[in-house]
């Protein structure tokens, strides 16, 4: 795995180092084509720019912790909270959560100035997350500028001068510290071990290990992620997956399909039922709804508006849902009794209310038994037959 280290300095200027190749690397932004072909490419910004800090972790659930954290740390930012850009990293089994914080205008400014130059990046991190987390802290001295690593989640970074005084308030262990070529040590330091770096992006490189999770990336910055064109196998993997989500689609339509015909097969046989029912003497059923339509019509109009066939008239086309299948049909005293069977009481309340608005007259619902086939409901209809 091939990765790219560019890291954006103080003063505003670029170097670049491909990890793992001897002798590759240099000063301003790497080629478009080496950015193209790298696995991962990071940019490492100034640590004075983003702060790394402690947060509480306010939620178990990660959408709402990054979304209320920016207003559970801001009494320790500088700035106005709609101006910063928050994310948070990881840390489990634990009560608080790294968190990096940056100025939005700032990150969105790096990012366009790449962009420019055509190049994408993965993740976008400060020098403090790089530092090595054994031993802490870590001290790093980089020309006129320091960067502390207190903790794995704290760290400050400045110039010599803010060094000193801080120094005078913080005892530091007599651990190694780390010196890039030429950088001065301050005299309350020399007593310490020094590890002279000819390379500073080799050791931010390594430093990905101890990140914690972190990317400045994230958020309303994720979408500026670089898309991976290099790899063919990649585009294999994703031709692959698009194929079978085609086959997949193709199938789902035909159980569909499917399942509609066997739908409008259990409809029309329902009313095939229904008519034999209503009309025992028909001898065959060729077209149940057009047979069903005209004895309704014909009953009709010899029974003129009382009786059952008119209410049945009415709620037929209610009846004849797929979902439904019909078990008893009773007339008595001017009102009817159906006992109808359905997919849950949801859907038998509901046809309790279609039926309500064909007959104009409250439709009683006055059981429903869950069985193997469904749930069976039984309704009383009193007054619609006029």
């Amino acid at each position: 795995m091939s990765r790219l280290i560019i890291r954006l300095l103080p003063d505003s200027s670029f170097v670049w180092a491909l990890m793992g190749a001897t002798g590759r690397g240099g000063k301003g932004l790497p080629d478009v084509a080496l950015v193209a072909a790298a696995d991962d490419v990071t940019l490492v910004v100034p640590a004075e720019q983003v702060l790394l800090l402690s947060a509480p972790r306010i939620s178990p659930r990660r959408e709402e912790l990054e979304r209320g954290l920016p207003f559970a740390i801001e009494e320790r930012l500088a700035g106005p909270i709609e101006q910063l850009h928050v994310v948070v990293g990881e840390a489990e089994g634990r009560d608080r959560v790294p968190a990096l914080v940056v100025d939005r205008a700032r990150i969105a400014q790096w990012l366009t100035d790449l962009d420019a130059a055509g190049i994408g990046l993965d993740r976008v991190l400060p020098e403090s997350v790089l530092l090595p987390l054994t031993p802490l802290p870590a001290l790093w001295l980089d020309g006129d500028r320091f960067v502390l690593r207190l903790a794995p989640d704290e760290a400050v970074a400045g110039e010599h001068e803010e060094l000193e005084v801080l120094l005078a308030r913080v005892t530091l262990p007599p651990q190694h510290l780390l010196r890039s070529a030429n950088a001065p040590v301050p005299d309350s330091l020399k007593a310490m071990s020094v590890v002279e770096l000819d390379d500073p992006l080799a050791m931010l490189g390594q430093g990905s290990a101890h990140s914690m999770g972190l990317n400045l990336l994230g958020g309303e910055f994720a979408g500026r992620r670089r898309r991976h064109g290099r790899d063919r196998s990649v585009w294999r993997w994703a031709a692959a997956l698009a194929a079978t989500a085609l086959g997949l689609y193709l199938l789902q339509g035909v159980l569909e399909l499917r399942a509609l015909q066997a739908r409008q097969d259990q409809a029309e046989a329902a009313m095939s039922a229904l008519y034999l029912e209503l009309v025992p003497d028909a001898s065959r059923v060729v077209d149940a709804e057009a047979q069903l339509a005209t004895a309704l019509d014909r009953l009709r109009g010899s029974a003129g508006r009382g009786g059952a066939l008119p209410m049945l008239a009415r709620i037929a086309p209610v009846l004849g849902d797929a979902r439904f299948s019909v078990d008893l049909i009773e007339y008595r005293d001017g009102g009817l009794e159906l006992v109808v069977r359905g997919p849950d009481v949801a859907a038998l309340d509901a046809l309790r209310e279609a039926l309500s608005a064909q007959l104009g007259v409250a439709v009683e619902l006055t059981s429903a038994v869950p069985g193997q086939g469904g749930v069976e409901a039984r309704y009383r209809v009193r007054g619609a037959g006029a």
